[in-house]
């Protein structure tokens, strides 16, 4: 929605309506100017149209839950990891072969960790 401002006379944009509200917590947009889009039928002051929008719908993916969510996924995935390594350097005799195993259950794990981060921070972050 395009968004046209009104003050004293001098017509100002177009602008979103984020970029208003921001505006107007700044204090570069005052509660008094006006400002009209297309639905509208009439230029109406700026803290009319800024209350009229409705409250952005919480996201169940707060910043308390990702970070614990995090915490909790490292601390299971090096658990899981010192269990298996601890299985290969017990199961295998020869440094060759331990190293060989290590590796490839790094990358997996290593893996696995940045797939379980990127589920729980991508939906924070959009």
């Amino acid at each position: 929605m395009e968004i046209y401002l009104n003050r004293d006379g001098q017509q100002m944009g177009p602008y979103s309506l984020e970029q208003i509200q921001r505006h107007l917590a700044e204090g570069s947009v005052l509660p008094a100017d006006l400002a009209w889009h297309e639905e509208l039928p009439e230029w109406v002051p700026v803290q009319q149209l800024a209350a009229a929008v409705p409250a952005k719908k919480e996201s169940w993916f707060t910043l308390n839950r990702v970070v614990i969510g995090s915490a909790i996924w490292f601390v299971l995935m090096m658990g899981i990891s010192l269990g298996i390594f601890y299985q290969i350097f017990q199961d295998t005799k020869n440094n060759r072969e331990r190293n060989a195993r290590a590796a490839k259950l790094g990358t997996g794990m290593g893996a696995l960790t940045v797939v379980g981060w990127t589920v729980l921070w991508l939906p924070w972050a959009a």
